[in-house]
């Protein structure tokens, strides 16, 4: 089994859990893009395709089955 390095977005509006998630997924050596925003995350998934993404289900605005239908989309 070979060992991949992955592009993960990680979305939530708590800046301390999203410091905290970008720090542990960096060590691990994959790239992270971190957003507070959760829309401006949808429009940078066009741009950015991630193999996957960590998103607070309870962050204002955007819900986690609004997230999965409109990144399907990309």
């Amino acid at each position: 089994m070979t060992w991949q390095r992955l592009r993960l977005f990680v979305i939530d509006d708590d800046d301390i859990a999203l410091r905290a998630q970008t720090a542990l997924l960096e060590k691990a050596g994959h790239e992270v893009v971190g957003h507070v925003d959760a829309a401006e995350a949808l429009s940078d998934m066009v741009r950015r395709v991630p193999d996957g993404a960590l998103v607070d289900v309870v962050m204002g605005g955007l819900d986690r089955k609004s997230t999965r239908l409109n990144s399907s989309h990309t």
